[in-house]
């Protein structure tokens, strides 16, 4: 697998003691999320508090990353979702519901945490390789309009950490049937 480059002019690597991460600042993280789940080849596991696939705004420059994970999916790559659900109006975005269940009917692997956990943590975990870790969501005002900040590891130990976490929040977590 091609190792990313960094999309927006001036980005920047920088090491965090031995770790070379890259910034995604803002829509960066559209492209090199895209670019990442377009070459997966075994897993894709996605941790996100919000998911957002039809809105009032142009929600065009986000699409593919959908788009991307359906084709990942007939590729037979194992997608992995876990997101923020509740049936207490105000306790999750509504978007969610929409798109966990057209992720859920194309084939992904959907769930939330139980007893009032919040899934907060945005982590894309790709192929045991490629870690995204920060501040975005999977919508449009975060993909698009906000501030927003992640990084891009590649240390094997960082990605390990990151997707045993994934699944131990994925083992306690609830199958999503709405």
């Amino acid at each position: 697998m091609a190792k990313p480059q960094p999309y927006r002019k001036g980005a920047r690597r920088f090491f965090m003691g031995k770790i070379e991460v890259s910034c995604l600042f803002d829509s960066d993280y559209i492209n090199t999320a895209q670019f990442l789940i377009e070459r997966a080849e075994r897993e894709i596991f996605l941790s996100t508090f919000r998911l957002q696939i039809f809105n009032r705004l142009k929600s065009s420059k986000f699409l593919g990353l959908y788009s991307a994970l359906i084709h990942a999916l007939k590729r037979g790559v194992d997608v992995r979702v876990l997101t923020q659900f509740s049936a207490i109006p105000g306790k999750c975005p509504r978007s969610n519901t929409t798109s966990m269940r057209m992720l859920r009917d194309k084939g992904a692997r959907v769930r939330f945490l139980s007893g009032g956990r919040i899934a907060h943590a945005k982590i894309l975990c790709i192929d045991e390789t490629y870690l995204i870790s920060g501040s975005h969501n999977w919508s449009a005002s975060s993909l698009c309009q906000n501030f927003e900040f992640s990084v891009l590891a590649r240390d094997p130990a960082q990605v390990a950490g990151a997707r045993a976490h994934f699944l131990a929040a994925w083992d306690a977590a609830v199958d999503f049937a709405g």
